[in-house]
């Protein structure tokens, strides 16, 4: 808890966590669904001015200018008081390089709207029973994924085709794809006791597709639902198991806290040639 103390006090995690997100493919060189060249995605996480981790504005415009300085393609999910917020939509409109999509994140507003009891305090939001689907019942799921939606298609006229939850259940996937079409979903990384939760065991850093049963887990064929996951940030790949600090990560809170610097991506680029 430590190192999640430190990083709520730092400027950086205002509105958006910008998630590099290195496919498995990054570090071994083996196929991957069939791909052998290494991928990128920039993705940012964006909070409103509601409770629960506020958001600003001037971050979000920080980033934007970053990724159109350098001509990269990058997404923008933005939870539901964001969306709520012209300061924020005027400025992230959808482009060619450009992806808007859903970050499912439950605040009180989202819950009183979808007609869902919120259970939570602005003291524990971040407790995964508040913040997160897993923590309501399925119609209860569902109620709150067609309010977001619908205000997502009210603001952009489509339906969004990214949606990010740092964890998030297969059979609100399923319905993602299903009504919505979503076609890619982010959860965070391997962490042990973060937050609440435990999400261990999973692909590292690998896009796959999830089993229609558990979301942690890759499948094939007709057990797979027809959507990508992948996700936030990349465990260390080996320092990673056994630790109970979840701090070895390419987070920047993680590495920096560490004492390291951009060396260390560099060290991994070499590690990963040896294999």
């Amino acid at each position: 808890m430590q190192y999640l103390e430190k990083w709520e006090n730092d400027e950086m995690r205002t509105n958006l966590i910008v998630s590099c997100v290195f496919l498995l493919s990054l570090f071994f060189p083996f196929q991957v669904h069939a791909q052998t060249q290494s991928q990128v995605v920039i993705l940012n996480q964006v909070r409103g001015n509601e409770c629960c981790e506020q958001g600003s504005r001037d971050a979000v415009q920080t980033q934007l200018q970053a990724v159109q300085q350098h001509q990269l393609p990058a997404t923008f999910v933005l939870r539901y008081d964001a969306l709520q917020d012209k300061a924020y939509t005027n400025i992230l409109q959808l482009s060619p390089t450009l992806d808007i999509g859903v970050f499912f994140e439950i605040t009180p507003r989202l819950a009183a709207d979808a007609g869902v009891e919120y259970r939570g305090t602005q003291e524990q939001w971040y407790l995964a029973r508040h913040a997160y689907l897993v923590g309501y019942s399925l119609e209860e799921r569902k109620k709150i994924i067609n309010t977001l939606m619908r205000l997502f298609y009210q603001v952009y006229g489509v339906y969004p085709k990214t949606t990010a939850a740092w964890m998030i259940d297969a059979w609100s996937l399923q319905y993602l794809v299903e009504k919505y079409g979503v076609v890619a979903h982010e959860i965070t990384r391997d962490q042990w006791g973060t937050d609440s939760y435990t999400l261990y065991g999973g692909p590292m850093g690998m896009m796959y597709s999830p089993s229609k049963r558990w979301a942690m887990i890759p499948a094939q064929n007709s057990q797979a639902l027809p959507i990508k996951i992948f996700r936030q940030t990349l465990p260390d790949p080996l320092w990673n198991y056994g630790d109970t600090t979840s701090s070895t990560t390419s987070q920047p809170n993680d590495y920096a806290l560490a004492g390291k610097d951009i060396s260390y991506f560099k060290n991994l680029r070499a590690c990963s040639k040896s294999f």
